[in-house]
């Protein structure tokens, strides 16, 4: 069975250029890497790097980059990975292939460890571990899914501790069959985007993938993902209204998938958001820090930015997967 790697970039051309080689070093070799490349400048190098098959993006929108690569794709898989990724055994498409010999499953990924350069940033969270914590986030809209599961809000559970099946993969390596990521679109989700506010895209594709068959997770670690600077952290108030206002699409596309009216997802979000505002609002009242403040500033800012009109449609997505190629 053969695969095509797919990279989405943005002004990374260091990294994506170091992954590359990466990627061709492992024991098993994709039939093609494929950049889908927004950056601010056009990479001369990848251009005429061998194997690389290089396409320039005319929109800063991740998702619309992932779906152009798969457009482009030959092969039967498409595996994702993110520009800063750094492998770490050699044998990692061996086992993000290995699933694919069962004809139920749609999409395989594998464990990397995170370095995660946004969590310096962020105040404390509850241990979800505990009951207490768990009913609480629970009665405030945030459901603690079991393992593997994926909710409302874009609640995530813990993944396996052992190869089994999931619900949602992380964005950063996540792999599907062809045949059946290529009818993925969601105008909603690349608007989100191309607005600059959109997060979790990761979790409405692959959990659409789920409603088509298996998706398996492998806790072996092939990958780092280091703490470089993300293109989604600008300020604490930004951020967390990116995170509030991304619930919403979150939300709707999970009541989409799922046969429910959208109205439930609009009740259980803004439950949920009312709920952040007001735990926000007394953690400020507690702590008194500007962290504290920002987020009180960002949540209210994301809520107010669900509720207004926005220019939704103003991009034909169709012809733009189709033109850019």
């Amino acid at each position: 069975m053969t695969f095509d790697i797919v990279i989405t970039t943005y002004n990374r051309p260091v990294e994506t250029a170091r992954l590359i080689r990466e990627i061709l070093s492992c024991t098993q070799l994709p039939e093609q890497v494929i950049v889908v490349d927004s950056s601010d400048r056009a990479d001369a190098v990848l251009q005429k790097t061998g194997k690389v098959t290089y396409i320039r993006s005319a929109h800063k929108n991740q998702p619309f980059q992932r779906m152009l690569g798969v457009k482009s794709a030959n092969a039967d898989v498409v595996v994702f990975f993110d520009d800063d990724l750094e492998i770490v055994d050699k044998r990692i498409f061996e086992w993000i292939m290995a699933p694919y010999n069962n004809t139920h499953v749609v999409g395989s990924a594998i464990n990397f460890t995170y370095e995660n350069g946004i969590d310096q940033h962020l105040p404390g969270h509850f241990n979800i571990k505990s009951k207490w914590a768990g009913l609480f986030l629970l009665l405030t809209g945030a459901p603690s899914p079991g393992v593997g599961k994926y909710s409302w809000q874009g609640a995530t559970g813990p993944k396996p501790a052992q190869t089994g099946y999931v619900e949602t993969f992380s964005g950063a390596q996540m792999s599907f069959r062809r045949a059946e990521i290529n009818t993925f679109f969601s105008s909603a989700l690349f608007d989100t985007f191309e607005s600059r506010m959109g997060m979790g895209e990761d979790k409405v594709i692959s959990y659409a993938m789920s409603k088509k068959g298996l998706l398996v997770y492998n806790p072996v670690i092939g990958l780092k993902h280091p703490a470089n600077e993300s293109n989604y952290y600008e300020d604490m108030a930004s951020f967390t209204a990116k995170v509030i206002f991304s619930r919403l699409l979150l939300n709707i596309e999970y009541a989409r998938q799922n046969g429910k009216a959208p109205i439930t997802g609009y009740l259980l979000f803004y439950w949920y958001a009312l709920c952040r505002l007001m735990i926000a609002v007394l953690s400020w009242m507690v702590f008194r820090t500007n962290t504290h403040k920002q987020k009180v500033k960002g949540t209210y800012q994301g809520i107010l930015l669900t509720l207004k009109k926005r220019n939704a449609g103003s991009v034909n997505w169709h012809n733009e997967l189709n033109s850019t190629r």
